[in-house]
């Protein structure tokens, strides 16, 4: 896939709230994620695809998301 079709695919999933399948679809297993600020409730680096999932259900989990 190109940058677009990537892009394209993204806008798609998180359009029908499938931010979860993005995660798993769109990034590699080797992926690397690192917050510009420390949170007491997660690290600030992070590596592989099953920490950046988990990353992310503990965002769905601890937040009210009001649109996308």
């Amino acid at each position: 896939m190109n940058t677009f079709e990537i892009g394209s695919k993204l806008v798609d999933f998180c359009s029908q709230g499938k931010d979860l399948e993005a995660i798993k679809t769109l990034n590699s297993t080797n992926i690397v994620s690192v917050e510009a600020v420390a949170n007491p409730n997660l690290p600030q680096r992070i590596e592989g695809i099953e920490a950046v999932k988990e990353k992310a259900q503990w965002g769905i989990q601890n937040h009210d998301i009001h649109s996308a």
